[in-house]
């Protein structure tokens, strides 16, 4: 048995060393043909390029050349060749430019002539006109290098000439094809067949040699140097080692492609060290084979016993780190296992990577790539640190990580654990993400801000109404003290009154943007879409913007774009109030002598029924910060500057044009700067309401043909787009002079203006001169009217005597022109309706229900001043029963509080309307409430209501209202008779 094992021994050691040593000699014949082929390859491409370079040298010149040929043949100009080519020369860096004739005869741009003697190549290039790169010599010159084309005959100063070239010093292309390949230890020449030298690319290169001569004395490894030398002339490439003077070199040439050239270079095996590399690969590869083959015999029999117990040892590992990779997925938790001394990872969680960002071998290969920047408590934990930790410590940190992928900053809390079992340590890092939490406690923490921060601006908000609401009721408890002490003087009676009316309209308009905010912000604004009249809107906030600038002597203009639609549908009371907040600031905030525009313009249309109208509200006041720009519309903001401070408010008006802009479903934008005034912009979008249109209405009319006359240019131009568009022909005139000359053409061509519209402030000449001298010249009929934003009031009788025969407001809308023309040409002699003027209040019999009794003083005693009679009534129930227990004439009107006990204005008014009275149906019945919103309006209109007043109740809209409801009833009746 003993025998046998020493057979298999001594067997297996001879088969070992019979595969090393043919491994050896295999291994030396590869090292061998492997550094040959790849230094062969090597100098083939180096040097290739360096071929390369200088045909790309050749292929530059002959292209400049042939450039500068056509530039030649194309200037008219002899004169400009010789600044041109010293231009060439100085940019190409070549010594001389040549014209050559067929006979070899030369002349440079000096005037300088000679002879080339070019042999062969000079054939090549006058016979067989190709492209040649030739050496010679210039008369005085050194040997030069010569570039030369083929170009047919031409003339240069006198002299013909068939051919150009370029000539460059040899030193000169040296530089330029240097070569330092192989760290400059290589020599590379240029030669002739015959060995001698026409070009060397290195410094101190020998000149007029032949490189034969030096190759003549050295041992050529793989050839006979008559050989090489009779392959050289026959322009073969190859590669041949050497040795000289005890140093190995490669020799290797290859043909150039011009002339018969030869490209040869010189290169120590030295310098050629990158193989050695392969080589030292090949060696580690002999030795880790022969030791792996010896190890392969020491361990094969330990390898085979163990076997079985190893795999069932892995068998069990591997169960262990699934189930612990199971768990490590699917927590937040992430495990590194450490040796103490060393601080190997010996095992990491896969989940880490989704953690932070990092792969698990990248932290088995150096834990240091756990290393974090920002540690937001505590301390780092370095080496030191770590060792100090005994079995059972353990230390925490709070860090802040960006994921190296997503780059998502992550916060996590990071424990180390020392863990001692008998006699071995570990150290563990447990990496737990609390992102999450710290996220969850960050929006805890900004919505305990926004909260502090809403408290705060309510805190204030309540502070700034304090002390508004206090300012005017402040202002009315006063004069009512002096009213009580002077209420026998009727003149200061008078001037407290009104200021006491002053005073409650702003304390009324300080209460209007609190509940306009607060019906906002609840989400319960709703939108009372209904069809109005753009005129009529623009119009009634003119009358009250106009008296306020006018108030504070700022000028305020009304501009009117591009308006096509005039009947909208809308929400006209919300426009009202975005336009007259912004309008109402402009005039607040502009000081005395300042300027005011509003522009109304309509955009172009992008949907079908739809106008987008555009209004522009600009002032050169005081201006905006850039700071409170960015919060202007937020609720209960103020600009805190001394300026703005003067001006009372409660900080809402600017959020509540804002919310209901979006509401509308339109844009607000602000321009602004300090000093220099504010521009605000807004746009929405308002169906157009379908209306009949009498396309003949200025047939029907007798209106072929107009004038309007106007200083301002834009104001013309929007009059007549307007005008022309609805059908009417519309000429204009920019002034009064100018007018005069229209009109007086007009009338000598026998046609005259059938209507004439006349602006009434004009430089030079105002509208009522204009209007006496145009009056003379058109017939009586001929209406002339006067269109101004003034008040005409002090000029009236004066225009009726110069012949005006009417008066249109400014802005100019279609609507208001042909009202007006509709009203000049109604009977002159026509007689007032009954019933519209003031006095048709008087002996009138109202039923008042009011369940205040304060307020139904008040109103009784108001009603009382117009001869109106009352009955009161203190809820909505007395009222009903009231109303169906009297006779058919006895009320002529009810006004009906909203909110009363027992039965309030809406059930008692639909209880009205249900009746068996004989007027259930057409009694007026007219709300007074104190709900000022839109849809408290919109349901009294459903409960059968006529008309809506607000309170605070306001005498002259009272009054108004009450007198157009009873005349449009009278009307009716007398229409009915």
């Amino acid at each position: 048995m003993e025998k046998k094992k020493v057979i298999y021994w001594v067997g297996l050691t001879a088969c070992v060393l019979i595969i090393i040593s043919g491994f050896l000699r295999h291994y030396a014949s590869f090292v061998s043909s492997t550094l040959n082929d790849e230094v062969a390859s090597q100098l083939s491409e180096v040097f290739g390029q360096v071929n390369d370079r200088f045909n790309e040298l050749a292929t530059k010149n002959w292209n400049y050349l042939y450039d500068s040929s056509l530039v030649l043949k194309l200037s008219k100009d002899e004169a400009l060749i010789d600044p041109y080519i010293e231009q060439l020369e100085e940019q190409w860096k070549f010594n001389d430019f040549l014209f050559i004739n067929d006979n070899g005869n030369y002349i440079d741009a000096e005037g300088h002539t000679g002879y080339l003697n070019l042999g062969k190549a000079f054939l090549k290039l006058t016979q067989e006109n190709e492209n040649i790169v030739v050496d010679g010599t210039l008369a005085g010159s050194e040997p030069v290098l010569l570039f030369a084309i083929p170009t047919g005959e031409s003339q240069y100063k006198g002299f013909t000439y068939s051919a150009l070239a370029i000539s460059y010093d040899k030193k000169v292309l040296t530089e330029e094809l240097r070569d330092y390949s192989f760290q400059g230890t290589s020599r590379s020449y240029l030669i002739y067949p015959d060995g001698r030298i026409l070009l060397s690319m290195h410094e101190n290169a020998p000149a007029n040699t032949n490189i034969f001569s030096k190759l003549k004395s050295v041992a050529f490894r793989d050839g006979d140097f008559e050989d090489i030398r009779e392959d050289i002339k026959n322009a073969g490439q190859r590669m041949h080692p050497y040795t000289a003077d005890g140093e190995r070199h490669y020799l290797y040439y290859q043909p150039v492609g011009f002339q018969d050239w030869m490209l040869v270079s010189v290169v120590p095996e030295n310098s050629v060290g990158q193989f050695a590399e392969k080589i030292l690969q090949q060696t580690m590869l002999l030795a880790s084979v022969c030791a792996g083959l010896l190890m392969l015999l020491i361990t094969g029999g330990l390898l085979y016993s163990s076997r079985m117990r190893i795999r069932r040892k892995n068998q069990e590992l591997q169960y262990q780190e699934r189930l612990f990779g199971i768990l490590a997925n699917n927590t937040s938790n992430a495990f590194v296992l450490m040796k103490p001394d060393t601080f190997e990872v010996e095992y990491v969680s896969p989940n880490i990577e989704g953690l932070i960002g990092i792969d698990s071998e990248a932290v088995k290969n150096d834990i240091c790539v756990l290393k974090c920047d920002d540690y937001s408590q505590n301390s780092p934990i370095g080496g030191p640190d770590i060792e100090k930790l005994s079995p059972g410590e353990v230390r925490v940190l709070q860090t802040r990580r960006t994921h190296r992928k997503n780059r998502e900053p992550r916060w996590f809390e990071e424990s180390i654990y020392c863990i001692g079992i008998e006699d071995t340590e570990r150290y563990i890092l447990v990496i737990s993400d609390r992102t999450r939490e710290r996220e969850n406690q960050q929006r805890l923490k900004e919505a305990l801000n926004i909260a502090k921060a809403a408290n705060q601006a309510k805190s204030t908000f309540l502070s700034n109404m304090s002390h508004d609401i206090r300012t005017p009721m402040n202002a009315m408890i006063g004069f009512l003290t002096l009213l009580r002490k002077d209420a026998g003087d009727s003149e200061k009676v008078l001037a407290y009154t009104d200021k006491i009316m002053v005073s409650s309209q702003h304390l009324l308009a300080l209460i209007n943007d609190v509940l306009d905010m607060s019906k906002i912000e609840s989400g319960k604004t709703t939108l009372n879409q209904d069809d109005f009249e753009l005129a009529d809107m623009v119009k009634e906030i003119s009358m009250i913007i106009h008296s306020q600038a006018t108030a504070k002597h700022q000028k305020f203009h009304i501009y009117i774009q591009d308006i096509r639609y005039e009947h909208l549908i809308g929400d006209k009371l919300k426009i009202n109030q975005i336009l007259m907040n912004i309008l109402s600031n402009a005039v607040k905030y502009t000081p005395a002598g300042g300027e005011i525009t509003f522009t109304v313009q309509q955009l172009p249309q992008k949907a079908p029924n739809i106008t987008n109208l555009r209004f522009v509200i600009q002032d050169n006041g005081i201006g905006i910060s850039e700071e409170y720009q960015k919060i202007i519309f937020e609720p209960f903001t103020r600009e805190d500057r001394l300026t703005s401070k003067m001006a009372q408010g409660t900080g809402l008006g600017m959020a509540i044009a804002k919310n209901l802009v979006e509401l509308m479903g339109g844009t607000i934008t602000l321009e602004s700067e300090l000093k220099k005034g504010s521009r605000f912009t807004i746009d929405l979008g308002l169906r157009v309401a379908e209306k009949d249109v009498d396309h003949d209405f200025w047939v029907k009319h007798g209106l072929f043909y107009t004038l309007v006359v106007d200083d301002d240019q834009d104001i013309c131009c929007n009059i007549v787009k307007c005008v022309n568009d609805s059908g009417l022909h519309m000429d204009y005139a920019l002034g009064g002079r100018e007018a005069i000359e229209k009109v007086r053409k007009a009338v000598q061509a026998d046609r005259v203006f059938d209507l004439i519209l006349l602006d009434w402030k004009m430089p030079e000449m105002d509208g009522l001169e204009t209007a006496r001298k145009i009056r003379a010249m058109v017939p009586k009929d001929t209406p002339i009217l006067i269109l101004t934003a003034y008040d005409y009031a002090p000029i009236e009788e004066e225009a009726y005597r110069a012949g005006i025969d009417g008066f249109m407001t400014k802005p100019f809308f279609l609507s208001k022109f042909k009202y007006t023309i509709e009203q000049l040409q109604e009977e002159s002699s026509k007689t007032e309706v009954p019933g519209t003027s003031p006095t048709c209040l008087e002996g009138r019999h109202f039923l008042v229900a009011e369940d205040y009794e304060l307020n139904a003083e008040i109103l009784v005693d108001t009603l009382d001043m117009y001869g109106v009679h009352c009955d009161v009534c203190v809820n909505g129930k007395e009222a009903v029963e009231r109303f169906t227990a009297s006779g058919e004439g006895d009320y002529d009107l009810i006004l009906m509080d909203i909110q009363m006990p027992v039965m309030n204005g809406y059930e008692a008014t639909e209880n009205i309307r249900k009746s068996g009275h004989p007027r259930a149906g057409s009694i007026p019945i007219v709300s007074m409430s104190a709900n000022a919103f839109s849809e408290d309006i919109q349901r009294a209109y459903e409960a059968g209501m006529n008309a809506y007043l607000t309170k605070p109740i306001d005498v002259a809209l009272m009054e108004k209202t009450l007198t157009e409801i009873l005349g449009e009833k009278q009307g009716e009746k007398k229409d009915e008779i």
